[in-house]
């Protein structure tokens, strides 16, 4: 597939996140040159101690990356997220409701402490997976009209855990 991650963002960076055990980097992945355009946000943390690079565990998120911990630093989604109750999400916009709600899915703590970072990011930044013709997310990016064939959410999927793990491995 293409090579669309046009440029890096730092969002913010605290290497005294989680009571001083890790650094979190939260970096935006554009897809095209336009600040406005679509792109993925990368949360990471790294456990502080380690002599080097560390192994990351990687996986997508499906309500937003604020809600995989409750640490007040983490970004709410800017885009289109599913209506959930459980997660505090209405009008298809993340609220600070959803902050940790499914952290006991993300046992971050436990990956720091064995010497590990955790990295994901939102599904719903490369292709939230509802019918409105490919025109949001990657497919946006390549500029698709709505019109035709396109990649299958899927496909748009694997193509954003391929672009997170260019960057992770950079």
């Amino acid at each position: 597939g293409p090579e669309l991650v046009a440029r890096v963002e730092l969002i913010e960076s605290d290497a005294l996140a989680l009571d001083g055990k890790a650094t979190r980097s939260q970096v935006r992945l554009h897809f095209t040159d336009d600040d406005a355009g679509p792109g993925m946000d990368l949360l990471l943390y790294l456990p502080n101690g380690a002599n080097g690079p560390v192994p990351v565990f990687f996986g997508m998120n499906f309500d937003g990356n604020h809600t995989v911990h409750a640490d007040p630093a983490i970004t709410l989604p800017r885009g289109w997220v599913r209506n959930r109750d459980e997660v505090g999400a209405t009008d298809h916009r993340a609220s600070e409701a959803g902050r940790g709600v499914v952290a006991t899915r993300w046992p971050i703590e436990a990956i720091l402490a064995r010497g590990y970072g955790l990295a994901t990011v939102f599904y719903g930044d490369v292709d939230p997976d509802f019918d409105d013709g490919f025109v949001n997310g990657v497919h946006r990016a390549l500029g698709h009209d709505g019109t035709g064939d396109a990649w299958g959410a899927v496909a748009a999927w694997a193509w954003g855990y391929s672009r997170a793990l260019d960057y992770l491995a950079s």
